[in-house]
């Protein structure tokens, strides 16, 4: 499949007249936007801001001070009490950038030029949808909208995100079919996380391994009530939450033995002399029923579990809630996560997911990538993120929105694995070796939609290489400009297919860019 396949048509907009989307010249008609000189054009681009609670507020948000230097937002503008989630950079109908124009561009824009600073604009659907030529090679004829297969984000977290998965695109298109009003389109979303910084940012992700979670466990008296609910009154006394999905297929277990005795056997057998090391499988069904049980325990006795557990952790001086030293013990990190998560949450299941789920804390460039099925949440700090162009999420925790518990235990990848099973590494890329004061480091993806480059601008000017698909550039540090146009962090820019960018510092200050885009080379892999 071509990157232009992959472009997606949705309904009309209101028409724009884009032959003024920008200072420099626009094909109205196919081909590549060019400048007078001939080369491709770069286009400045506006986010969709979203305002979770869980968002960091006011100035103390990375993302406002992002839409503030990019002149989203009036420094005498009172923000204090607002919270900035997520910055949405794509064509994603639920937050849809658009390409910054002259007032006479988009006369008739109904929005207010308040929330546009001194320009208009149009949605980058639409903008690509007139001029396909910004696809490259194999692009479609003109249509009234377009999508492009990513999403970038910058998300500013200062309360925890929800107990979550993401469906692959078999469970995507069901559930969006079924309840659209939920799962509002139906695209998996893989996703990759890059800490910005400066403080380390912090997330919970992918199941711990099993030793851990029996060492944690019996060290949390708490979290073992709830887990032997099964055994104390049998299989009926846990919840049995509904969903479309098949039930999951796992190794049978034995009747009557808790998660934790089944976990015990399955380490005791592995640490026997001549035992077997257990089998996938045996290891994903033991780590389910845990994960299961958690999820499926009654409300009332998870509440009472829950404030049982915020007493003990508030008596004991040594556990802190805004603690995040990555070289303590395990159980004193699951504490001051526990900890930190009943202050939020008062009385909810996903606290007891600090114990069941890799922490980790990823300093400024390092990243995470998140399959779809894979539990995560991310617990505090700032960061990039990239994923295929969807919005669907799957809650179970940690959150007043709908909770479907039955959709994520049937679509839960409950494979143990240390958290920096996750991580990824970013690979130097050759193509920026002739170019002094420039490096770039790919951060490798296996999803077709996305890939990230990091672009570190570090004295002068230079060239950037271009690439054969459209991407999203996102100023993260520095000050500049890219294509001529003036960069400070927060501001974005659309690049069509094959379009060279120049990039020039200013100050002592590298510039630091992130791109966006598909990534053709995963569909032969």
């Amino acid at each position: 499949m071509t990157s232009a396949e992959r472009i997606r048509p949705r309904p009309a907009e209101p028409d724009a007249d884009l032959s003024a989307a920008h200072p420099l010249k626009v094909a109205r008609s196919g081909g590549t936007p060019t400048t007078g000189a001939g080369c491709a054009a770069v286009f400045p681009l506006r986010g969709a801001i979203q305002h979770y609670e869980w968002g960091t507020t006011g100035s103390e948000s990375l993302l406002y001070k992002f839409a503030r230097d990019a002149h989203q937002y009036a420094p005498t503008d009172d923000h204090s009490r607002t919270p900035f989630a997520e910055l949405w950079l794509g064509t994603h109908p639920s937050g849809p950038a658009s390409v910054l124009t002259s007032p006479e561009a988009a006369a008739d824009d109904p929005r207010p030029a308040s929330s546009l600073g001194d320009a208009r604009a149009v949605t980058l659907g639409a903008f690509i949808g007139a001029q396909p030529g910004v696809l490259g090679v194999g692009a479609a004829a003109p249509t009234p909208g377009a999508e492009l297969p990513f999403l970038l984000k910058v998300l500013s977290v200062r309360t925890a995100l929800s107990i979550q998965v993401h469906p692959d695109r078999t469970a995507a298109r069901l559930l969006h079919r079924e309840f659209p009003a939920v799962y509002r389109d139906d695209n998996h979303k893989p996703e990759m996380a890059i800490a910005l910084g400066p403080e380390p940012f912090r997330a919970m992700v992918g199941i711990r391994p099993l030793s851990e979670i029996f060492e944690l466990a019996l060290a949390t008296p708490e979290l073992t009530t709830i887990l032997d609910l099964e055994h104390a009154g049998g299989s009926a006394v846990l919840d049995r939450p509904t969903s479309i999905l098949p039930p999951r297929q796992d190794d049978a277990f034995e009747a009557g033995v808790s998660p934790l005795k089944h976990v015990a056997a399955l380490l005791a057998e592995a640490s026997s002399v001549g035992g077997a090391a257990p089998g996938d499988m045996a290891l994903r069904t033991a780590a389910f029923r845990v994960f299961d049980c958690l999820m499926r325990a009654p409300e009332g006795v998870v509440a009472v579990q829950a404030a049982t557990l915020l007493a003990r952790l508030q008596a004991d001086s040594s556990i802190s809630a805004d603690r995040m030293d990555p070289s303590l013990p395990v159980l004193a990190r699951a504490n001051n996560l526990a900890l930190r998560l009943s202050q939020q949450y008062p009385g909810d299941r996903g606290i007891f997911c600090a114990y069941l789920l890799n922490e980790v804390f990823l300093q400024p460039g390092e990243a995470i990538f998140l399959e779809a099925g894979l539990p995560h949440a991310y617990v505090s700090g700032d960061c990039i993120e990239c994923m295929s162009a969807s919005d669907n999420v799957v809650r179970a925790g940690l959150t007043p929105k709908f909770r479907d518990v039955g959709t994520l235990l049937s679509i839960l990848d409950s494979t143990p694995a240390p958290g920096s099973r996750f991580m990824v590494q970013p690979i130097p890329q050759p193509s920026d070796t002739g170019r002094p004061g420039l490096e770039t480091l790919r951060y490798p993806s296996p999803a077709p939609e996305f890939e990230v480059d990091r672009l570190c601008m570090t004295t002068g000017s230079c060239d950037a290489a271009p690439v054969d698909v459209p991407s999203i550039l996102l100023c993260a540090a520095g000050r500049g400009r890219v294509a001529g146009l003036e960069c400070a962090p927060g501001s974005a820019f659309f690049v069509p297919a094959g379009a060279g960018v120049s990039l020039v510092g200013a100050g002592e200050e590298s510039l630091i860019l992130y791109r966006a885009r598909s990534n053709p080379a995963a569909d032969k892999q």
